[in-house]
């Protein structure tokens, strides 16, 4: 599915960024929350707001230390279990840490498992299981 870059995304003067709608649910699947996620490649994990994390009622897992992206600063971050679905159609359980962000970011803890086509200066993206387009080999 084709999709258009998302303006300001932090900030009036921020660039366009790739985002897209989550659900998020504890693993029992009880309650169900879609909330916006951002595509981070430079995240190794993904993440969910702190908010999200209290509303779901979830039960902490334990926490790390985590390191920003300057890696100078590092914080303590709790860690829950979760199920992320992308468009209700994949989902993935895994292990994400709560922030005091207003969305989520989409790490490469589950982006490894898709290919990612991204076409900056039309500023659209697709995000697929498969490879979607052809590479023409230059002969």
């Amino acid at each position: 599915m084709k999709r258009e870059y998302s303006q300001n995304l932090f900030s009036p003067n921020s660039p366009p960024g790739l985002t897209l709608q989550v659900q998020v649910s504890p693993l029992d699947g009880r309650i169900r929350r879609e909330i916006n996620g951002i595509i981070d490649t430079g995240a190794d994990f993904s993440t969910i707001p702190e908010k999200l994390a209290k509303e779901l009622q979830l039960k902490t897992k334990g926490g790390r230390l985590v390191m920003g992206f300057t890696g100078k600063d590092i914080e303590y971050c709790e860690t829950y279990l979760i199920t992320l679905s992308l468009d209700n159609k994949s989902s993935f359980d895994l292990e994400v840490f709560s922030t005091a962000r207003e969305h989520c970011l989409i790490g490469r803890d589950v982006l490894n498992q898709f290919v990612i086509h991204a076409n900056g200066p039309k500023k659209y993206f697709r995000v697929t299981d498969e490879c979607s387009y052809c590479i023409k080999k230059i002969e």
